[in-house]
């Protein structure tokens, strides 16, 4: 077969896979129903892009300037047809990569059924996983490239095209984009000749690609910096924020790691050794890219959808790897072996999971609704109606935010596009994930700033995992008490106006040591306008810092308060927790506008901690204004 109609048949074919593999689940329909905070979030990536928001310092989250790509919610017609676009991109790269990945190990009838049903597998292992799918595929094409099977001048030029790759898809999602960035030294050092012009140039090439998305996204460039250090505050605090283990899933670190041990053993005796620095390379590329998904599925260890991106990466580590001509047949045996884990880990009815005829159908009404201006209104008209009919906002409330720039405290943001309200939010827009102090810093950072917003929705809801949230965000927590004072409160919900900062200097009144289920008694205040907040210091040895770095931390840290056991944000324990607040707030009771916590004890630490108690002077609140 000529190379030309070759590739014409390859590319007709995975037309023909992707949209059989078709992401059956596919946020399209801004719905509600089923979704909550992950729906919010997504919404939030769209508005950040309708509301001209400046990533960085007004908007940080694990999804960049680009992220509403991933999740094509019909919000707007240009950044749904955009997303949709995306998604058929990767969805038809990812098929291409599986069929001639395939084709290497079986005929061709066979290679097609396996491709398509291996993109299935892919393209539905998470909520939305189309950035992993993206870094999957980019994976698949270097190996091939290495293995000479895009022709003699693929690999030279991989780390180019990975160069460009890891660009986009770090402003898409972030941890997506670092896969395909620590994958590439190791594509620059697979050729002997010209390492360092290579890598130099490679390097280059990265930085335009990313300067010029980011240009493309509508950003600044003297905004870049800022937001690659929120986001490296994201990374780093990842393992501790959103720790999370679900016990009736340990057999996923068994399967995982005999997977893993079987595989490094076959690939140590079996795969060609007739290009040792190529193969090298592969092996650097299999253990970076192979941690970083692992962790990716097992600090956030609970439901389907963060291991499976884990076993994703099983699946296509073995078509990865050249083998010698006698062990040809291990890669796809390797890969049906993860394919029956990732089925087990998804817990999805394979009849179900394996029907074409609902996602082709699934991609014709997407692509027939972004087609019609009548069908996306109407879309859009009976979303809104529906997220409206379920929030139920107030009229005071609804009142109190028309004509104001609104933040939604604690994650809603999708009420922010149902009622047509102006978004104005901290730059880490859902609280649960500002897990850092510096995180949770910048959000505060903002109530101070003249453009923050000058109205905060808040809602009367639960937190994700279990969290203590009067503790889960503690310096946004103080000066949203001190800047904002109660407009209107009905029902669940709050709105708070910003004004003057009406608190004093911090001055410490006591201190303790605190050990593990000890209760400890707050100190009263001296006046009864003053704020107590509470500092705890924790002291971690050595190897717990390492686990906790590598992997996550040993058990989760629990505050019990009044009976209540609820989880606290490691990294944050050091305040200042509220334990006390005034009459003086003039917040409601339910809001917490008279708090008062007399003691406390700490479950999930090894050593004693020490805790620091101080209090601020509050002013009370000016007299309403007009609204």
């Amino acid at each position: 077969m000529r190379v030309g109609v070759r590739i014409a048949v390859v590319c007709l074919l995975a037309v023909a896979i992707a949209a059989a593999a078709w992401p059956r689940e596919l946020w399209f329909e801004p719905s509600w129903a089923g979704k909550g905070v992950d729906f919010s979030w997504g919404v939030a990536l769209h508005l950040a892009a309708l509301h001209d928001i400046a990533w960085g310092p007004e908007a940080l989250f694990p999804y960049g300037p680009l992220g509403f790509l991933a999740v094509p919610l019909l919000i707007s017609p240009t950044s749904s047809a955009l997303g949709l676009g995306f998604v058929a991109l990767v969805v038809g790269s990812l098929a291409i990569a599986f069929l001639l990945s395939c084709m290497r190990f079986l005929p061709l009838p066979l290679a097609v059924v396996a491709a398509w049903a291996l993109v299935v597998l892919v393209d539905t292992s998470a909520l939305a996983p189309i950035p992993e799918a993206a870094a999957l595929g980019s994976l698949l094409f270097v190996s091939l490239a290495l293995g000479d099977g895009l022709g003699p001048q693929a690999a030279r030029l991989s780390p180019f095209a990975l160069a460009a790759l890891a660009a986009v898809l770090l402003l898409v999602k972030t941890s997506s984009g670092l896969v395909l960035a620590t994958a590439l030294p190791f594509a620059v050092v697979a050729e002997p000749r010209a390492v360092i012009r290579r890598g130099v140039a490679a390097s280059a090439l990265f930085l335009a690609v990313l300067a010029a998305a980011w240009l493309a996204a509508g950003q600044s460039l003297a905004a870049l910096p800022d937001w690659l250090r929120g986001e490296l505050a994201l990374i780093a605090g990842y393992s501790e924020g959103m720790a999370l283990e679900e016990a009736e899933r340990s057999w996923e670190y068994v399967g995982f790691a005999g997977f893993a041990v079987a595989f490094g053993l076959a690939f140590v005796t079996a795969a060609d050794r007739r290009r040792p620095r190529r193969l090298m390379a592969l092996a650097g590329i299999l253990a970076t890219s192979g941690f970083l998904f692992w962790k990716a599925g097992f600090v956030r260890h609970g439901g389907p959808g963060h291991p499976a991106l884990a076993f994703s990466f099983l699946v296509i580590a073995p078509l990865m790897v050249p083998w010698r001509a006698r062990f040809r047949l291990l890669g796809p045996a390797f890969t049906a072996v993860a394919a029956v884990m990732q089925l087990l880990v998804l817990g999805i009815p394979s009849g179900s999971l394996f029907d074409p005829t609902v996602r082709v159908r699934e991609l014709a009404s997407q692509l027939s609704t972004i087609a019609s201006l009548r069908a996306r209104t109407e879309m859009q008209a009976t979303s809104r109606a529906a997220i409206r009919e379920m929030v139920s906002l107030p009229p005071a409330i609804l009142a109190a935010l028309e004509g104001h720039r609104v933040h939604v405290d604690p994650q809603d943001v999708a009420i922010v596009w149902a009622y047509d309200l102006t978004w104005a939010p901290v730059p880490v827009f859902q609280a649960y994930s500002a897990y850092t102090p510096e995180l949770d810093r910048r959000n505060a950072r903002r109530l101070d700033d003249p453009r923050g917003p000058d109205r905060i929705l808040r809602l009367m809801e639960g937190t994700i995992d279990d969290r203590y949230p009067v503790w889960e965000t503690p310096e946004y927590a103080l000066a949203r008490l001190c800047r904002y004072r109660e407009l209107v409160a009905e029902g669940r919900f709050q709105v708070l106006e910003r004004g003057p900062d009406r608190c004093g200097p911090e001055r410490e009144v006591g201190s303790a040591l605190v050990h593990e289920d000890e209760l400890v008694s707050v100190p009263a205040p001296s006046a009864p306008d003053r704020i107590v907040v509470a500092r705890l210091l924790e002291s971690p040895s050595f190897s717990e810092q390492v686990r906790s770095t590598l992997f996550k931390p040993a058990s989760p840290l629990v505050a019990l308060v009044r009976g209540r056991r609820g989880r606290l944000v490691r990294a944050n324990v050091g305040g200042p927790l509220l334990v006390r607040i005034p009459a003086t707030s003039g917040w409601s009771p339910p809001f917490n506008g008279q708090l008062s916590i007399d003691q406390f004890a700490i479950e999930g630490t090894k050593r004693p901690m020490e805790v620091r108690f101080a209090e601020i002077a509050l002013a009370p609140p000016p007299a309403l204004t007009e609204h």
